[in-house]
């Protein structure tokens, strides 16, 4: 199935740490094996140099093909009040909250969209693994359901 971008928003809230869109969030979504979706990334009061950073990377992931824009959230509300932020600054039928120091597996997105179709879901659910030394571990965040 042929999406638009549109239809999924990856809303990032960032704050004091824009190395770690450069060096996990954003290498993550340019190797997703689907390409259809936006990335809104929400600044939380950065300082001047931590934002000029956050520009930069995200011209030179543009450059790399990613689709993104970049909002500045007045004050700081903090990180769900940036995701909400995000949220109210977004149109996508489908919306997946990513920090920027996550990292996804490269077919999360299109697994994601294929089981909420497949069923007629509302939405999906998953559980975050964490990563040790640069590999993943047999630990986990959240229950199964």
């Amino acid at each position: 199935m042929k999406l638009n971008m549109s239809y999924i928003d990856v809303i990032i809230p960032v704050k004091g740490r824009p190395q770690l869109l450069h060096e996990r969030s954003l290498p993550s979504l340019l190797h997703q094996t689907i390409q259809d979706f936006k990335v809104t990334i929400i600044d939380d009061g950065s300082n001047d140099m931590d934002f000029l950073q956050v520009q930069s990377t995200v011209e030179d992931y543009r450059n790399k093909g990613l689709h993104i824009d970049v909002h500045k959230n007045a004050g700081s509300a903090g990180a769900a009040g940036a995701r909400n932020f995000g949220l109210d600054c977004t149109s996508g039928e489908f919306v997946l909250w990513l920090d920027s120091d996550d990292v996804l597996l490269e077919n999360k997105l299109e697994i994601s969209i294929n089981l909420i179709q497949s069923c007629s879901f509302d939405l999906a659910i998953t559980r975050a693994q964490h990563i040790l030394n640069g590999e993943l571990t047999n630990e986990f965040w959240g229950e199964p359901v």
